[in-house]
């Protein structure tokens, strides 16, 4: 299953981008800080939708065409976490 919304995708990537910005605290900003306006704003269908988008792109990093595997465990985990908090 893949996201329907090009939208939901786009807001969902900018903040997963945000939280990288924050270095060594990126991953436990993904689970603390809170989600951006955009993603905020969305209806349930749509943070679910999100959610879907987050999790394709998790599953489809290759390393190390991609990136290096310390970076894809950092941006899976980032992904996943983001997905798990936009359908609680």
């Amino acid at each position: 299953m893949r996201s329907g919304n090009v939208e939901n995708a786009k807001h969902l990537l900018q903040y997963v981008a945000e939280l990288l910005l924050n270095g060594e605290d990126a991953i436990d900003c993904a689970s603390s800080l809170p989600l951006s306006q955009n993603l905020e704003t969305l209806s349930v269908e749509e943070k679910h939708d999100a959610s879907i988008a987050a999790k394709t792109i998790a599953s489809r990093l290759c390393v190390p065409r991609d990136m290096s595997a310390p970076a894809a465990e950092i941006l899976r985990l980032i992904l996943v976490t983001v997905a798990a908090r936009l359908v609680i």
